[in-house]
């Protein structure tokens, strides 16, 4: 597959999200779940933007920037879906240590993403990107604490 379509979709991606992430802010700026989810589709706005940047960047120094860069919007993805979740269903009160415990989370692995390996190893050229992530064991340890956690709160609603 050619590698425009990746590009084009992340630059569809980055342009709707940062869209609809002013829209929803600007349409009430006082209100708490305008904020949480502007700033859920802000982030995927910036995992989006930096993710076109790493494929298409031309040499390795460039791409891991562009790769910790995308990883902040990855991280926060997450929380505030979680925390945007929780406002919308009128439990943040009730889930108010889970929410602390993420954004903690969060904060310790954008840290850990900064300066250590254990959350991104490196970058390297995968199929037809130039650069794509090496994850490292955080980055799993992610992806499966938050998509748990995220959906505790909506298990309630969901019998």
């Amino acid at each position: 597959m050619n590698l425009n379509v990746y590009v084009w979709g992340g630059i569809i991606t980055a342009i709707t999200s940062l869209s609809i992430s002013l829209f929803v802010y600007f349409k009430n700026r006082k209100g708490l779940i305008n904020k949480t989810f502007s700033l859920f589709t802000l982030s995927i706005w910036l995992w989006s933007f930096c993710w076109v940047e790493m494929i298409i960047s031309s040499r390795e120094a460039t791409a891991l920037i562009w790769a910790k860069g995308l990883s902040i919007g990855n991280i926060f993805i997450s929380v505030f879906y979680l925390h945007s979740i929780c406002v919308m269903s009128n439990i943040t009160v009730k889930k108010k240590n889970i929410l602390i415990a993420n954004y903690i989370f969060a904060f310790m692995l954008l840290f850990l993403c900064f300066f250590t390996n254990l959350f991104i190893k490196g970058v390297a050229p995968i199929f037809s990107f130039n650069y794509h992530i090496k994850p490292g064991p955080l980055y799993i340890l992610h992806f499966l604490s938050f998509i748990i956690v995220g959906c505790i709160p909506l298990f309630p609603y969901l019998l």
